[in-house]
């Protein structure tokens, strides 16, 4: 104990640990930002869980009996399940390179075009295409948010402040799937719900802006 390998020195005490408390974090304008963007990601993904297998079944041939296209829509589900999982590895080393704000801002864009190519197809293919997508941002956009929030909040009491942020995951658990429904309900098909979600995820493009970690928005004054 207290032994130093030579040519070592401790950092800054409270580098690694330093940062806002839950009570300063509400009060700040990012645990909204933030909570908005897990929410809208979540949401959208969310909708296409809770109607992607009966939108990949009335594109299916109709010579397939209800049990033989209950069961291809189970096996694309899995499919599904194991891009999102996929998305959670891939998006989440991603932003360690290029920045959570620009995965964020990646995943916002290229889902609204996604969503409104999904609006436009006929194909059972690419329906899948796209779905295997929009599965890859959910993930993504879950995994990526913890150091999101690390950057901003710092690490000391992260782990309290992303535990209220979830609540974005279990209001959108509830809203996505919910006005996804109410939507094809009285439209009478799925097109009008994803044109809305493609509008959805166009507007946040705007949050990823507003969230810039305070170290982004201050110069150096050291340099």
């Amino acid at each position: 104990a207290g032994y130093s390998p030579p040519g070592w020195t401790p950092g800054a005490k409270g580098a690694a640990t330093a940062g806002m408390t839950l009570g300063e974090a509400v009060k700040s304008k990012y645990f909204y930002l933030l909570w908005a963007m897990l929410f809208i990601n979540v949401t959208a993904g969310m909708a296409i869980i809770s109607q992607a297998s009966p939108m990949a079944q009335e594109l299916m041939s109709a010579g397939m009996s209800a049990a033989e296209k209950a069961a291809k829509a189970g096996l694309i589900l899995g499919i599904f399940s194991i891009f999102n999982g996929i998305g959670r590895l891939f998006w989440a080393s991603l932003s360690d390179k290029i920045g959570r704000r620009t995965v964020f801002t990646i995943l916002f864009a290229s889902q609204a075009v996604v969503f409104y190519l999904l609006a436009t197809t006929t194909n059972l293919t690419m329906f899948i295409i796209y779905c295997c997508y929009i599965y890859l941002c959910l993930g993504g956009g879950f995994a990526t948010m913890p150091a999101y929030a690390a950057d901003i909040y710092g690490t000391k009491f992260v782990g309290r402040i992303y535990g209220w942020k979830l609540t974005a995951w279990s209001a959108a658990g509830v809203v996505g799937p919910m006005l996804f429904a109410q939507i094809r309900q009285s439209s009478g098909n799925y097109q009008q719900a994803l044109f809305i979600t493609a509008v959805a995820l166009a507007v946040a493009l705007i949050l990823p802006v507003l969230a810039a970690p305070p170290q982004e928005q201050q110069p150096d004054k050291a340099a």
